[in-house]
């Protein structure tokens, strides 16, 4: 058959589908092959900004050709997927893009990411149809900006959140871009001093820095305005686009302020509190009505105005003076009125001094504290008198005839006469200027009275011999508006003298016996028998042997001593001392390399580079804060005279120091006084010692020795201060801080109770939250026993940088002072203590027992004991053991055990300050950083203050603690040894205790 006729036949079988061509076996098919579909697929790319006519497929590369009248292949879009977006042009067999006014964008959810095209080729002869397709895949051009979800932000930050949390979640952008176009990235635009996002992807805003609601200024909105740039992550960093947005950080009152007594009195940068003052009339019935005071009620406002609802401030009392102020007013909690509770006599007290204390409702912690002054005012019910400083019966002076008009009076010895007239209405009973006139009655008419009580006359018109005397009585009467009473009726005798008429005095009196002892001072006395006399009428001179003493001493006869016999014995008393001073040395140097083995006892090896500083407690010569060598007293020890040439201790005026009530007598030594020092317009309450000028030198030494520990000592706020010093007639007056609740122990103990108070759980009020009720054991709280602890250490770190070893600290050593800090006292007398051979076994350290020895270690030691009597509120160490059997049971290990109050941790430090080896024993500055980690976190942790049903008060033995305690003396056969402390360590020394030491 001829190929034509194949053709034609073909082709009609194929239209009536009696025939099927296949491309796999027919040459006609060959016509649509194309190395461009090597798979009947192929794949392109365009971009989002690909312009109209953008070519897809350049050339199909089909075997046929679609042009022309000889083509063999014809060319179609299949009606399907994407055909509107391609334009095929068939005699190039190309494929372009036809937007066609749309927009090729492959973003969003609606987005194209591809264009689907189906080419056909058919064979014209055989129509035999092949079908091919085109993949045009969208690529991202970056065209959108991230834009932000959810604005405006606007969040709220309390003051109190920590640094470091994440304040701001919220924080979210929308890129629609793909890939890294569509990935966003946060930042705050610019620096911010509070704010940080550390990591970018996220978006979250962390605190940086605390947040400070009251640093606004006044009418100023309480927020921050952060402006936040979020941006792609377009490789490209020209090609990125970014957005920005506000986030508003509104800040909200925390807690965190105290209480501000109103009105503000400027002190630098901060406010201080003012000093209200009021006063009440005398023996007037209190009208239960609140006190006026200036320059303001008393009143005080919570800083933290946002947070407080309504009382929010709470008043009390928290001290005053005098002691007995309770007595008379009364403070309402709620509005802080103070109100007289009783009548008050100003003959008793002139003026109170009360500190009031206000604190937030729910939070204790933060107070403020103001002092009211309240004068008690004069209500004229004492009647006003006459006072003679020379305790005679009448008023007595002198004037010289003819000496002139309104000549004051003398007194003999010289001073004008002064008719003094006092009234115990007034302050020092000195009757003001103004509040008196005089009514004299002379009958001569030539005297007059002044104002201020001088005695004036007419000296003209006396004349010695027409009368030499004159007597007259004189009355004072209140010019005051109550009840004008009067003195009552003096006498007052004026001799005349002549111009050159001169005194005459009688002889003096025999000179007043001195002690036994031949010291203080002898005295004696003479009297003017003629006006006017000059001089003293006393005389004074210190005591001598023999004359002066009920007991002379006897004295060697003097001898004559030729010069060749002085320069002598100079020369032997030179060698003598020499060889003295080398036998000495020899034996410190001996003694220092005499080791022996600890008996009986597991030994510690001290540190041969750190010898600490001690003090030897036997010896009165050794100052504690010198840290000299030990030197053994003789036994009889020679005491130069006490001279004091330029005083160690702060001079204050006499006339600034009032001395009050003597609280302690020590016989011929001294004795303390209650007192007030005026420093610089402020009186400042004092403990006054007085040592009396007829002290012996021994007892002057040992009182200088201690003033020079308190002087050497400075400054500090947990230490009792030295105020100042003088000198009058003789004695000395040692003014030192004064500490008004007293001692720590006493403190303690008074501080014992069963209070109860409620609870709140889940929650933070009392609207919606279930309330129960618990028992405290005393009116200190957990965290004020804490603080109490911490003030100790931080004063005992003081004294251990000033190179000062206390030697007795516990709680009675240590004083409560004003705003109940704690004070450390009785640093300067712990020698004097061991020079009475009175040891306080129940705080000292091991090895200061045995070896009359102190440290810095050893007060660890008695710190540990002290904070024990913190947590069992004053109990007595050791109550139920005698002196001799504490002494034994710590040798063989025994400590006390742990009140079930104290946590864990804070048992365990104080077991470490009870270690047997002083050097395992942590130092002051690491108690004092533990009890400031403690008090900063869950106080309760480490000491609970409620009660619970294992709870038991520890034992309290007053005979056992008390100075006046008899002495218990260590007479058990079983310890007849003790360990003797050198520099290099522990000496075992077998001796027997002759002289048993005696404890308290």
């Amino acid at each position: 058959m001829a190929e034509g006729t194949r053709i034609w036949l073909f082709s009609v079988l194929a239209v009536l589908g009696v025939v099927t061509v296949s491309a796999q076996n027919s040459n006609f098919t060959d016509l649509c092959e194309s190395p461009v579909f090597p798979n009947g697929m192929v794949f392109q790319s365009l971009t989002e900004n690909s312009p109209e006519n953008t070519t897809i497929v350049a050339n199909m590369s089909f075997a046929g050709t679609a042009v022309g009248a000889d083509r063999t292949i014809e060319l179609t879009l299949k009606d399907s997927g994407d055909k509107d977006w391609g334009l095929l042009i068939e005699e190039l067999q190309q494929l372009r893009l036809s937007l066609g006014g749309k927009v090729l964008d492959r973003d969003g959810d609606a987005g194209i990411r591809d264009l689907r095209f189906t080419v056909k080729c058919m064979t014209i002869a055989t129509n035999a149809m092949v079908e091919n397709t085109i993949i045009a895949t969208i690529l991202d051009e970056n065209d959108n900006e991230p834009t932000f979800v959810g604005t405006p932000y606007n969040h709220e930050v309390i003051e109190l959140t920590p640094v470091g949390s994440t304040i701001f979640r919220r924080l979210t952008a929308d890129d629609p871009d793909g890939n890294e176009n569509g990935r966003v990235s946060y930042q705050i635009q610019g620096q911010s001093e509070y704010f940080e996002i550390p990591l970018p992807s996220t978006g979250d805003i962390v605190l940086k820095k605390s947040l400070d609601y009251e640093g606004f200024e006044s009418g100023e909105e309480k927020k921050y305005l952060i402006p936040i740039v979020a941006h792609d992550l377009a490789a490209n960093l020209s090609l990125r686009k970014s957005s920005t947005t506000t986030v508003t950080i509104i800040v909200t009152d925390g807690d965190d302020q105290a209480v501000q007594f109103l009105p503000c009195i400027p002190q630098g940068d901060i406010c201080g509190s003012p000093l209200y003052v009021s006063s009440v009339m005398e023996i007037t019935e209190p009208l239960n009505q609140p006190l006026t005071f200036d320059p303001a009620p008393v009143f005080a406002v919570d800083l933290d105005t946002d947070v407080q609802g309504p009382p929010g401030i709470v008043y009390s009392f928290l001290a005053g003076s005098p002691s007995n102020f309770r007595d008379y007013f009364d403070i309402d909690g709620p509005t802080g009125n103070i109100s007289l509770k009783r009548p008050v006599e100003r003959t008793q007290v002139e003026e109170f001094i009360i500190t009031v204390k206000a604190e937030q409702d729910d939070n204790p912690l933060r107070y403020a504290t103001a002092d009211v002054k309240i004068g008690v005012e004069d209500d004229d019910v004492n009647k006003p008198y006459f006072f003679i400083s020379t305790g005679e019966a009448e008023f007595k002076g002198y004037v010289r005839e003819f000496t002139g008009q309104a000549v004051i009076v003398f007194k003999y010895d010289e001073s004008p006469l002064l008719l003094e007239v006092r009234d115990d209405d007034f302050t020092d009973k000195v009757v003001p200027e103004g509040a008196l006139r005089y009514e004299l009655t002379d009958t001569s008419g030539r005297f007059d009275v002044t104002d201020t009580g001088y005695l004036i006359v007419d000296a003209n018109q006396l004349d010695i011999d027409t009368q030499r005397e004159y007597r007259m009585t004189v009355r004072a009467v209140e010019t005051t508006t109550f009840q004008k009473l009067s003195t009552d009726d003096a006498t007052v005798v004026v001799t005349v003298l002549n111009g050159t008429e001169e005194g005459h005095w009688d002889d003096w009196s025999p000179w007043s016996p001195c002690n036994k002892d031949c010291d203080g001072i002898q005295t004696r006395n003479r009297t003017c028998r003629r006006v006017p006399c000059a001089g003293d009428s006393k005389d004074f001179r210190p005591c001598s042997v023999p004359d002066g003493c009920t007991e002379p001493v006897p004295q060697p006869p003097a001898q004559q001593t030729s010069n060749e016999d002085k320069q002598l014995l100079y020369i032997i008393g030179g060698i003598l001392g020499f060889l003295l001073l080398v036998a000495i040395v020899a034996v410190i140097v001996l003694g220092r390399y005499v080791t022996r083995a600890r008996k009986n006892r597991t030994a510690y090896e001290p540190k041969e580079d750190k010898i600490e500083p001690w003090v030897d407690l036997y010896s009165s010569n050794v100052t504690q804060f010198e840290n000299a060598a030990f030197e053994q007293e003789s036994e009889t020890p020679q005491i130069a005279p006490l001279e004091e040439k330029d005083p160690p201790y702060p001079t204050i005026p006499w006339t600034s120091l009032t001395v009050g009530e003597t609280v302690q007598e020590y016989g011929s030594l001294g004795r303390i006084a209650e007192g007030v020092v005026n420093k610089e317009g402020k009186e400042i309450p004092a403990v006054i010692n007085i040592l009396n000028g007829g002290a012996s030198d021994q007892d002057s030494r040992d009182f200088m020795n201690e003033i020079d520990v308190m002087c050497a000592v400075g400054n500090n706020i947990n230490v009792i201060g030295l105020i100042g010093g003088c000198r009058y007639n003789g004695d000395l007056y040692i003014a030192m801080e004064h500490a008004p609740f007293g001692n720590l122990r006493d403190f303690l103990r008074d501080s014992r109770k069963l209070e109860e108070y409620e609870s709140i759980r889940n929650g933070v009020s009392h609207m919606g939250n279930q309330v129960e009720v618990k028992r405290a054991l005393s009116s200190l709280s957990a965290g004020r026993l804490l603080q109490i602890s911490l003030d100790i250490a931080r004063g005992m770190k003081y004294l251990e940088e000033q190179g000062i070893i206390h030697g007795y600290l516990s709680a009675k050593t240590t004083q409560i002072g004003e705003m109940w800090i704690v004070k450390i006292s009785e640093f300067w007398k712990a020698q004097d203590e061991a020079h009475n051979n009175k040891r306080p076994v129940r705080w000292a350290a091991l090895e200061s027992i045995k070896t009359n020895r102190c440290t810095h270690k050893s007060d660890v030691w008695s710190f540990a004991v002290t904070l024990h009597e913190i947590v069992s509120l004053g109990g007595t160490p050791y109550p139920d053991k005698t002196a001799p059997e504490v002494f034994r049971d710590l040798l063989d290990g025994y400590r006390m055990e742990r009140q079930s109050n104290c946590g864990e941790e804070l048992y365990n430090m104080i077991q470490r300050g009870w270690m047997e080896n002083p050097d395992a024993r942590p130092t002051f500055t690491e108690i004092a950083d533990t009890l400031e980690g403690m008090l900063k976190g869950k106080v309760t942790q480490y000491l609970d203050m409620d009660m619970t049903d294992k709870f038991k008060f520890a034992e309290v033995r007053p005979e056992l603690d008390d100075d006046t305690v008899a002495d218990a003396s260590i007479t058990d056969p079983n310890i007849t040894e003790v360990d003797v402390m050198t520099d290099d360590g522990y000496e075992d020394v077998s001796r027997e205790i002759r002289d048993p030491v005696t404890f308290i």
